[in-house]
């Protein structure tokens, strides 16, 4: 079986903003936008709470990769989270939440 990591460096976007960030999958929206000095530790006291409100937003992740041989008629275009983890392990791929 033949498989494509979409593990390393990915972009980061809070939806209605117009700037990216640099991101790391797997990882998590907190850990990028801490990574960037966009947030506050969230570990550290309340800071959680207090960022609560952020996450009402929602979260564009792009990456651009190549597909070739024996993969390249098997993965659906437009790629996305809402059917990635039906072509993945569950081991190597996961989403959570409500995606398109």
């Amino acid at each position: 079986m033949e498989t494509l990591s979409l593990n390393g460096d990915w972009s980061l976007q809070i939806s209605g903003e117009t700037d990216w960030i640099p991101a790391k999958v797997p990882g998590s929206v907190y850990a990028d936008l801490l990574r960037c000095g966009r947030i506050e530790d969230p570990f550290y006291r309340d800071n959680e709470n207090r960022l609560l409100p952020l996450m009402e937003h929602d979260f564009v992740y792009t990456r651009t990769f190549s597909v070739s041989g024996g993969l390249r008629g098997w993965i659906p275009w437009p790629l996305s989270l809402s059917t990635a983890p039906r072509f993945c392990r569950p081991t190597t791929c996961t989403a959570h939440g409500s995606w398109m």
